[in-house]
């Protein structure tokens, strides 16, 4: 669906659909005046649900849902759009043209509105019902899912990972969400589908992943946990350039469906995050490495340099354990992160969604500062191996993945392959 990157005043709608204006005379008991702002958006999303009855396939009930669910998202506010209407707004005028589209928005806003909006949204529609609305039957079905099972698909390092999870609607007819996990951007879930069920997991089988059966609390975790890394990037997206539109699309369908499922209970304090504790782990592996013997050529500054980078770099992980190293995360972080991390701004210009560009300025690569990357890197894997308790085939998985990047990396940067002179060991 393509958007403006502002939507202030402007128009929205879902893929697919063409807008109208409305005509509607609006009346009823008195309310206050909404702004022109309002007003405008009001008659747009209103507009937009008289086209998803209009398009309504009793056979696509997907479809149905995808635009519906779509089109109250767009024009209303929430955490990920800050430019549309407040719900109270939404279904006082909902209630008051009193018509099918009033019902649609008014049923759409009690399955897929905020928590807190969905009583009222259905009286609201119970009451337009009572009043001779003619809101379509199918209006009532949206959201009639029930979870019947979940997979996590996952590579052999568990950093690429997906989860499928099925839902069975009344009527017998099954259907799955499936969100990706990125793996080095927080654990952001994308590439957001819906979809008859077992159309993801063959693809998703074929790209490498292996599927393992998972409780539905656990899956809940997960992609509870990737969609609020995706509002934040969505809420970012109105000013950049982030290829986000089909997941925003599917946002909050995708959303009231692991709403459905049920959580995991938490029953010790202790599983809250402690970011003293974690800035104090930080601080010990941090310390204890740079502490350590360093080779006679290397420089200590671009080594912290270095090591901080990772410890950054480790932080917008999926799984944040700044001692975890795998082949996909090292080359992630040679050849992606490091040429375009910048000290000064931390994570702030950090895209996962970006492809390998040029480097920049923020690391400022001289041929000694390369030099000491390709010496200390290397001990800085077999330094958290270590302390990890990895086995040598996990260390020799890492350093060959380590080689091969740096070497990409110096191609990259210098136009060969070929190293410099590497640091003698200096032990004393």
């Amino acid at each position: 669906m393509a958007r403006p990157k502002s939507r202030r005043g402007g128009r929205v709608t879902p893929k697919g659909t063409r807008g109208r204006t409305s005509q509607r005379a609006v009346t009823g008991r008195h309310r206050p005046v909404p702004d022109d702002r309002t007003t405008r958006e009001l008659a747009m999303l209103v507009a937009d649900i008289e086209h998803c009855i209009d398009t309504h396939d009793d056979d696509d009930l997907i479809a149905t849902e995808t635009a519906v669910s779509c089109t109250i998202g767009m024009h209303l506010t929430s955490d990920w759009n800050p430019f549309g209407v407040r719900a109270p707004a939404v279904l006082a005028h909902a209630e008051t043209i009193g018509s099918a589209a009033g019902g649609v928005i008014a049923a759409g806003m009690s399955v897929y509105g905020p928590s807190a909006s969905r009583q009222r949204a259905q009286q609201v529609l119970d009451r337009l019902g009572a009043d001779g609305a003619s809101v379509p039957p199918w209006a009532t079905s949206l959201g009639a899912a029930e979870a019947v099972g979940a997979v996590k698909l996952c590579d052999e390092w568990d950093e690429y990972a997906a989860v499928v999870v099925d839902f069975a609607r009344p009527d017998g007819s099954v259907h799955e969400v499936c969100a990706s996990l990125h793996p080095f951007g927080w654990g952001i879930a994308h590439d957001l589908a819906v979809t008859p069920a077992g159309q993801s997991a063959p693809r998703l089988q074929e790209a490498g992943l292996v599927a393992e059966t998972i409780a539905l609390d656990a899956a809940q975790e997960l992609l509870a946990r990737g969609l609020e890394h995706l509002d934040e990037a969505i809420a970012d997206w109105w000013d950049n350039d982030l290829d986000l539109d089909a997941d925003i699309d599917l946002r909050m369908l995708v959303g009231q469906r692991v709403e459905a499922l049920p959580s995991a209970e938490r029953t010790c304090e202790g599983d809250a995050i402690d970011d003293e504790d974690v800035a104090e782990r930080l601080a010990d592996v941090v310390g204890g490495f740079v502490d350590l013997p360093f080779p006679l050529g290397e420089h200590k500054e671009d080594l912290a340099g270095l090591v901080v980078a990772a410890t950054m770099f480790s932080q917008a992980c999926r799984d944040p354990d700044v001692l975890r190293w795998t082949p996909p995360r090292i080359e992630t972080f040679i050849e992606r992160f490091l040429p375009l991390w910048d000290a000064d701004d931390d994570l702030s210009g950090y895209d996962p969604f970006a492809e390998f560009g040029e480097p920049g300025d923020g690391f400022e690569f001289s041929g000694e500062r390369l030099a000491t990357i390709d010496s200390a890197f290397p001990r800085w894997l077999r330094y958290v191996a270590e302390r990890r308790g990895d086995g040598p085939e996990t260390l020799e998985q890492n350093l060959a993945a380590a080689k091969a990047s740096l070497r990409r990396l110096r191609v990259k940067i210098t136009g060969s392959p070929i190293p410099l002179a590497a640091p003698r060991i200096q032990w004393a």
